[in-house]
């Protein structure tokens, strides 16, 4: 005789594992939605172009790969998760918005081969995710807005993927740990801004970043590095770095701040240093602006090469504006400008051919050669002397060779005569090549000229020097020209350095040695 009770009790139990089952099963379909396009049309809000219905929050969207790809054109659309396979498209029309939050998971993440399209006056909104907020595995181009909030990673960008950014992109969470990721290619000519990152604001072990000049990138709080990359990134845009550990770290990479950048780098407060090169290849040739770092304005070693050609201040609290050591060579190129409140400690090879202000040289041995001007106390190595002279005028010849070109002076502008002014040419040969020509009515402070420097007073200029002109220099009165020297109780003139076609000259002391015939006389 069956048991019947048994059997009964074992249908009822098959029974509820096929209704749990299905109790397991209904809600994951029914919180997934893919999209088929079946409508025909490219309407995210059509139902019938989706296999689960229109996307909501809560809801997991698939897109695969399309020829009539969804697009959004209305705002207030939400989802928890999105996913772009290879060869799918994704695009955020005018007008249209899209907010995904996922607290338990990732935001969006897209494939090899895949593109997502924001436009312009669209919106993308990423929030309270977990793992990366933004994933990019294609092509992701931004012309609209993009607010990415949560943890741990704001966007990643993969190897052979690229982010385009025209529009406004702004990441931030106290949970990440990195603002951006890149191993791919990004380039923003827009605007960017990275907030409140607990390890770093960049991190880039390859790849290539562009700041275009039309893009602003903002790195406003890290703990750690604003800036980590060992891949090339290059800066023709504004670049500002506020606050963390260190501003820019460059490891077996490339940072160029080219020609139309502007590199501000600790506005608020850093704890360490502005740049560490450690090694790399670094090139300022725009605008280099570092603040308050306690430790180092720049730590350049390891054997980089570090090469300025613009300009670069440095205004910090720290013991070295330029710390340069372990084989590496800092080159300070022809017209180029270093100013620093803070000494300059090298214990490798330092080349001025430009500009140099700073206190002191420091410990080391500041500069190695010293083809260009120095302002401050220096020990050189080779070269010409360095200026210590306070109040000093000094001729760059960065602009051309008029004396009346206040581009052509540092600090700029054209020398008058003042009390404890000075007026110094540097030997124009080996820095910008344009020696001073005089074609006015001018008056000028005394006149140092470096060793095989010259000056020429053009026909129908006038060149009036109070005090007289010292050290060995040289100085050409043309045709119809005129130099007067009012040479105060005990000047003198020191070396033979003057000579002219019927020029004029005209002294208020007597000279050491002269012979009027030849207009030549010893200059002081």
């Amino acid at each position: 005789m069956k048991n019947l009770t048994n059997t009964s009790n074992k249908a009822a139990r098959r029974g509820f594992a096929v209704l749990l089952l299905w109790s397991l099963i209904f809600p994951v379909l029914f919180a997934q939605s893919t999209w088929t396009g079946g409508a025909g049309t490219t309407n995210w809000n059509t139902p019938g172009n989706w296999t689960g219905g229109v996307p909501s929050a809560g809801k997991t969207v698939t897109i695969y790969t399309c020829t009539t790809c969804p697009v959004i054109t209305t705002m207030g659309n939400q989802a928890k998760f999105v996913q772009v396979y290879a060869g799918g498209k994704l695009t955020i029309g005018t007008n249209g918005g899209l907010t995904i939050s996922n607290p338990g998971g990732p935001g969006m993440k897209t494939h090899a081969t895949s593109q997502v399209n924001i436009s312009l006056g669209s919106s993308l909104t990423i929030q309270n995710f977990w793992g990366e907020g933004l994933a990019i595995g294609g092509a992701f181009n931004n012309n609209g807005t993009v607010a990415i909030n949560g943890g741990h990673t704001g966007i990643a960008v993969s190897a052979g993927a690229t982010l385009s950014n025209a529009g406004s992109i702004n990441v931030t969470g106290s949970s990440l740990n990195y603002a951006l990721t890149s191993s791919g290619t990004v380039l923003n000519d827009g605007s960017l801004t990275l907030d409140d990152a607990n390890k770093d604001g960049i991190n880039m072990p390859i790849g290539t970043f562009t700041n275009g000049q039309n893009g602003t990138l903002n790195i406003t709080k890290t703990s750690v590095n604003a800036i980590f990359t060992k891949g090339t990134f290059n800066n023709n845009g504004i670049l500002n770095i506020d606050k963390g550990l260190n501003g820019i770290y460059l490891l077996y990479g490339t940072f160029n701040n080219n020609a139309t950048g502007k590199l501000s780098i600790g506005g608020t407060a850093f704890l360490n240093t502005g740049i560490y090169v450690d090694p790399g290849t670094f090139k300022n040739a725009g605008e280099l602006t570092i603040q308050n770092a306690q430790s180092k304005g720049m730590e350049i070693s390891s054997g980089s090469v570090f090469n300025n050609f613009n300009k670069i201040t440095l205004n910090v609290p720290a013991w070295a504006g330029i710390f340069n050591v372990g084989g590496s060579n800092f080159t300070n190129k022809p017209c180029a400008l270093i100013e620093s409140n803070a000494a300059i400690v090298n214990y490798a090879t330092f080349t001025n051919n430009g500009i140099v202000k700073a206190p002191s040289g420091g410990s080391g041995l500041a500069i190695n050669t010293n083809n260009g001007t120095l302002l401050g106390s220096f020990t050189v190595g080779s070269g010409n002397a360095p200026v210590v002279e306070p109040n000093v005028k000094v001729w760059t010849g960065c602009s051309g060779t008029n004396w009346a070109d206040v581009n052509n002076w540092y600090p700029n502008g054209v020398p008058v005569v003042t009390a404890g002014a000075k007026v110094f040419v540097q030997n124009t040969a080996q820095a910008s090549g344009n020696a001073p020509v005089v074609s006015t009515n001018t008056s000028s402070p005394p006149l140092y000229l470096q060793k095989n420097a010259s000056l020429t007073i053009a026909s129908g200029g006038t060149l009036s020097i109070s005090d007289g002109t010292r050290r060995n220099g040289y100085v050409e009165v043309g045709q119809a020209g005129i130099l007067e020297m009012n040479m105060q109780a005990g000047g003198n003139v020191d070396s033979s350095a003057l000579w002219g076609s019927n020029g004029h000259h005209h002294w208020e002391a007597a000279l050491q040695s002269s012979d009027a015939s030849y207009h030549r006389g010893s200059l002081g």
